[in-house]
């Protein structure tokens, strides 16, 4: 049975990634790149907008006669974040810059979740590899943009997979349509072990499960 510290394994690693990417987001007063600023103040106006269907600042655009926000899930996550910024005194963009290092935290935790759930030595070895990522990697996480939070859900889709929860696959598919855009990349994590289902012939009818039930959840 899993002891009270074994529970909380990945706390190091979470810890870890936080460390990291607050160290390059100190190293900038900014956000990086230019749709953080669009999505911190999307976040910041929810209380007052809703989920808005017009976008009246650019008119001369097609955005507005016709708006579509693929993106308000973020913008959901993000708010807790801006709005905590600012209560404490500090611009909405700093909010951004602590959900980016939440995101890394969680990206790092389940990462760690799966190496040690596999049953490999040193899981937090092989989460230290994380640290040595092309520094495209790391320049892309620290956009407060919604892929920074389809990682570690897509982490968390692999997990749970290997786990066989069905049910859980259902609203972690229906909660990352709503994050992010490119909910297409979601059904090939559940698709590619109905596939190794099929090869293998271990557990078919759980993994023809988790597949309908996130296909489902998209839908």
């Amino acid at each position: 049975p899993a002891t009270g510290l074994s529970r909380v394994s990945w706390l190091p690693a979470a810890i870890l990634g936080f460390a990291m990417m607050a160290a390059v987001q100190t190293g900038n007063p900014h956000i990086t790149g230019n749709d953080g600023y669009y999505h911190v103040k999307m976040a910041e106006l929810l209380p007052e907008l809703g989920f808005t269907k017009s976008f009246p600042w650019l008119r001369w655009t097609i955005l507005n006669e016709q708006f579509v926000s693929h993106h308000y899930g973020f913008h959901v996550l993000l708010f807790p974040f801006v709005y905590a910024a600012e209560a404490f005194g500090n611009p909405p963009a700093f909010g951004g810059k602590i959900a980016a290092c939440v995101a890394i935290a969680a990206t790092f935790a389940i990462f760690h979740m799966l190496v040690r759930g596999r049953g490999a030595p040193f899981p937090l070895l092989w989460v230290l590899f994380l640290a040595v990522l092309p520094w495209h990697f790391w320049l892309r996480m620290t956009y407060v943009r919604a892929p920074m939070a389809a990682l570690p859900l897509l982490l968390l889709a692999v997990h749970w997979s290997i786990r066989g929860r069905v049910w859980a696959m259902l609203i972690l598919a229906f909660v990352f349509t709503q994050v992010y855009g490119g909910a297409i990349l979601f059904p090939l994590i559940p698709g590619g072990f109905f596939l190794a289902a099929l090869i293998t012939r271990e557990q078919p009818r759980r993994a023809t499960w988790q597949l309908a039930a996130s296909v489902a959840g998209i839908v």
